[in-house]
């Protein structure tokens, strides 16, 4: 069946014979370049059968351990293939992923073994994990992104960038940081701020002078892009952090115009303080409860009727008092002589009096 005969493929990974372990490679390499899904759904439901995936921890093992490069090489493409989920269903890609993030140790964490835990003798196997994880962190980037806090997988590659190691992993290294960055994830450059994973690059980039070659330009590489894409977080850490050891680096213009975007940026962030200082709340035109500047055009109109029956009043009052007249009967009493009083219709007069007698 279909299922033994891969088993049997993986089993061919580890086999003390070399020609049988080229030849399983030269299968799996086939058939990922072919039909990746067939092997992802192998691996799942080989971990649901067997709980585990041997087969893909076989592959994970050839290029970690294998002393053939060739080898090394091929199980490279095939887990870049096989781990490239775009376009699969949801459902099938959950599992798959499950499958090679789970377990303990998982596969994935197999696979960083020569990062994790660097031996003098894995040149190859380093830049080969180094590349196939910075695909992983842009292809996965959640479970990615969890895996290497918890092995502080950034840490590990920033202790590689040093005066010692191989320069094929130092490039490898650069690659990888250039690859997260390119991630956009704050919670990744929040966690290089934190760390000072730059200086690493920093001090190498000093260390080589004005040297122009492959490991200088993959350094400003990873500056030219933070630059270009304006990743503001990293941009100001670089600008305050390394101003005084960079502004001497003249031969290219990336680090002068990292510093006049960092100005650009305080000018900008000053401006915006000033603007919302100087704009008091007074100056907003109070609105209604529905937000309509017509409620208070409202308002004022019933104020107005308001105090305009109330001078009427007044007037009323002040014509029934005065209209009394006082007359003296022969006995010499006095009695009360009303006037009748007109009423009044409007308060607005033309005299401005509050009443027109």
């Amino acid at each position: 069946s279909t299922q033994s005969t891969w088993g049997v493929v993986g089993e061919c990974l580890s086999s003390e014979d070399f020609r049988t372990r080229m030849a399983a490679a030269d299968i799996l390499w086939q058939t990922a370049h072919q039909e990746p899904a067939v092997l992802r759904g192998f691996v799942a439901s080989q971990a649901k059968e067997l709980t585990e995936a041997s087969l893909l921890r076989g592959m994970a093992s050839a290029v970690v351990g294998s002393p053939e490069e060739s080898l090394q090489g091929q199980m490279v493409d095939v887990l870049r293939l096989v781990l490239d989920i775009t376009g699969t269903k949801p459902d099938e890609a959950g599992e798959f992923l499950k499958v090679a993030y789970g377990g303990s140790p998982s596969v994935v964490h197999t696979l960083a073994q020569p990062l994790l835990y660097p031996k003098q003798d894995q040149v190859a196997a380093q830049c080969h994990v180094l590349d196939l994880l910075g695909f992983c962190i842009a292809t996965h980037s959640f479970l990615m992104r969890d895996f290497a806090m918890q092995t502080n997988l950034l840490g590990k590659v920033a202790g590689l960038v040093r005066t010692g190691t191989a320069v094929p992993v130092v490039l490898a290294a650069n690659r990888f940081v250039r690859a997260t960055i390119a991630c956009r994830d704050d919670f990744y450059n929040r966690h290089i701020v934190k760390q000072n994973y730059f200086e690493p690059l920093v001090d190498m980039l000093l260390h080589n002078g004005r040297q122009y070659n492959l490991l200088n330009s993959s350094i400003v590489n990873i500056f030219e892009f933070v630059r270009r894409e304006n990743v503001k977080i990293l941009l100001v850490y670089t600008a305050e952090k390394f101003c005084e050891k960079l502004k001497g680096i003249t031969y290219v213009d990336t680090f002068e115009e990292i510093f006049n975007k960092y100005e650009q940026h305080k000018q900008r962030d000053a401006d915006m303080s000033t603007m919302s200082t100087e704009s008091p709340a007074s100056n907003t035109p109070k609105r209604g409860p529905f937000g309509d500047l017509r409620d208070d055009e409202d308002e004022a109109y019933f104020n107005e009727e308001d105090d305009e029956e109330d001078k009427a009043k007044e007037c009323n009052q002040s014509m029934e008092t005065t209209g009394d007249e006082a007359e003296e009967d022969s006995d010499g009493s006095t009695k009360s002589k009303k006037r009748p009083v007109s009423s009044v219709e409007g308060a607005s007069l033309d005299d401005g009096s509050p009443c027109k007698k």
